[in-house]
């Protein structure tokens, strides 16, 4: 658990140097990286896009990186390069009777810099995190706005193809 976040991204992923910034497993993803990787899209996508994730617009701060997870735990994040965050929904929509597997995704931000992924439960303040990430304990219980925030619900999943 020690080494979660530490992962360290690929240099050309940074706009700025290695140095002003720590490596890890979630990240927010430069828009110059995202030229180089996939090009520029195809001009009937500019506008429709943000659509396409359920979302207003869409901007790069929406974008993490996911590439630095070894192993997710939840099969709908296999081989998943970067998730798109709704940062506007924080509030847990859980359904009690939909299994585990089909609740809502959450990216968290921790008080020491790292980003957790999963989905969660609030009681009293304290959020009761399902994360997907193995190697990391079933439940952590973090206070919330004191050792974790919500950054914004995943509502989409972009996936490597190799």
């Amino acid at each position: 658990m020690d080494t979660l976040g530490q992962t360290p991204m690929p240099v050309d992923v940074f706009e700025e140097s290695q140095e002003q910034a720590e490596p890890q497993a979630f990240h927010y993803v430069g828009m110059r990286f995202l030229q180089r990787r996939f090009r520029q899209l195809p001009y009937f996508l500019h506008s429709s896009i943000a659509s396409y994730f359920g979302m207003p617009e869409l901007s790069v701060r929406d974008i993490f990186w996911a590439g630095g997870v070894r192993h997710f735990t939840h099969r709908f994040l296999a081989k998943a390069a970067f998730l798109v965050v709704d940062r506007r929904k924080k509030k847990a929509d859980i359904s009690l009777s939909c299994p585990k597997w089909a609740q809502p995704l959450y990216v968290f931000l921790r008080r020491d810099g790292s980003y957790l992924c999963g989905s969660y439960t609030r009681t009293d303040g304290i959020l009761v995190i399902h994360p997907t990430i193995a190697g990391l304990p079933k439940l952590l219980r973090l206070r919330d706005g004191d050792e974790v925030e919500v950054v914004g619900r995943v509502t989409g999943i972009i996936r490597s193809l190799k």
